[in-house]
C-alpha cells in the first residue's frame, strides 16, 4: 500500500481507500473526469461560428446580422448558466459519503455566523433597553439578555473549537506519508524525508503559535486541542529522532569498527513499526463529536424557542 493525495481536496489517504474522509468523493484518488458543463459555451460559440462562415459563403443563405448576434448572446447566456448547473450536478454526484470533514466545516461556519448574527440583534435590543427609562423589569430583561449572550459565546468558542479540531486533523494527515515505511528507507531517502519533516513541523510550530495566542486556548475546549497539537509535534520530534538514528546507522554501515551490541544500542530508534498517526480514527472520532455538539446546540435552540413561546 502507498499514500495517495486526493484529486479533489490534497487530502492524504491510502490507495485502497474508496471514498476521501475530508471532501467525500468517491475513487479519490482518480483524476476529476471533464466537467462537460464548462464545455457548453465553447460548443455553442463553435456551431453559431459555423453557422455565420455558411452565411458568408452562400449567399443565398444570408440572414440578418442584428438578428444573428443577438440570438448569439441569447444562446451564449444559456449555455454559461446551463454549463455551470450542470458542473455543478456533476461535482455533486461524486460526493457519495454524508459524514466528512468538507461538509462539517461548512455547518460549522453556518453556525457561527447564526451565533453571531443572534448576538448581534441581543446587543441592538440591549442598546434600546439602555436608551430607555430605567425599572425592574428592564433590568430583569438586561440580566436575560447578558445570560443568552453568554450561553451563546459559549457556544461560538465550541464551535470554533471544532474548526481548530479540523485544522489539527489536516495537518496530521500530511504527517502521515511523511512517517509511512521509513524504515526502509536508503540512506538518500532518509536526506529526503527529513527535509519533508522539517517543513511539516514549521507548519505545525506556526498552527500552534496562531491557537496558543488566540483567547479560545484558555477554555476547556481549546486546551484540548493545543494538547492535541502539541503531541502531534512530540511525536515529530521522536520521529526526528529516529530518522535521525537510521540516517546514521545508514552511514556507518559496514565501515564502523564499534562493537556491533554496542552500536546497536546507541542508534537505537527508541520507535516501532506501526503508523504513528491514523487520520482515519481521528476524522470518525470527530464526526461523533461533532454530531453531539449538534444535538446539544439543537437541544438549547428547541428549549430557547418554548420559553419564549411561554
Amino acid at each position: 500500500m502507498k499514500y495517495v493525495k486526493c484529486q479533489y481536496c490534497g487530502f492524504f489517504l491510502l490507495d485502497s481507500e474508496r471514498v476521501c474522509p475530508d471532501c467525500g468523493h468517491r475513487n479519490p484518488a482518480k483524476p476529476p473526469s471533464a466537467a462537460w458543463g464548462v464545455m457548453l459555451p465553447f460548443l455553442a460559440l463553435l456551431v453559431y461560428l459555423f453557422v455565420y462562415i455558411i452565411t458568408l459563403l452562400s449567399p443565398e443563405y444570408r440572414i440578418n446580422l442584428l438578428w444573428f448576434f443577438s440570438s448569439f448572446l441569447g444562446v451564449m447566456i444559456a449555455a454559461i448558466i446551463a454549463g455551470r448547473k450542470i458542473d455543478k450536478l456533476q461535482r455533486k454526484d461524486k460526493i457519495v459519503s454524508k459524514k466528512y470533514l468538507s461538509g462539517d466545516e461548512a455547518n460549522i461556519h453556518k453556525r457561527i455566523d447564526e451565533i453571531k448574527n443572534r448576538i448581534e440583534k441581543l446587543s441592538t435590543v440591549r442598546t434600546n433597553i439602555k436608551e430607555g427609562k430605567k425599572s425592574e423589569k428592564m433590568k430583569s430583561m438586561l440580566v436575560l439578555l447578558d445570560n443568552a449572550e453568554e450561553m451563546l459565546l459559549k457556544y461560538e468558542g465550541k464551535y470554533r473549537a471544532e474548526l481548530w479540531k479540523i485544522g489539527v486533523i489536516r495537518y496530521k494527515n500530511t504527517l502521515e506519508p511523511v512517517e509511512h515505511d521509513w524504515q526502509k528507507l536508503d540512506y538518500q531517502g532518509c536526506i529526503d524525508r527529513m527535509k519533508d519533516l522539517k517543513d511539516a513541523i514549521s507548519r505545525g510550530e506556526a498552527l500552534k503559535t496562531t491557537q496558543t495566542t488566540d483567547p479560545l486556548s484558555k477554555t476547556r475546549e481549546g486546551k484540548e486541542v493545543v494538547r492535541e497539537l502539541a503531541s502531534a509535534l512530540k511525536i515529530c520530534d521522536q520521529f526526528f529522532e529516529g530518522l535521525t538514528a537510521r540516517q546514521a546507522k545508514l552511514a556507518i554501515k559496514d565501515i564502523s569498527p564499534v562493537d556491533e551490541t554496542a552500536k546497536k544500542k546507541e542508534l537505537e530508534t527508541g520507535m516501532d513499526d506501526n503508523s504513528l498517526f491514523n487520520t482515519q480514527s481521528d476524522v470518525s472520532t470527530f464526526v461523533s463529536a461533532f454530531e453531539e455538539l449538534e444535538s446539544e446546540f439543537d437541544r438549547l435552540e428547541a428549549e430557547e424557542k418554548l420559553s419564549v413561546t411561554e
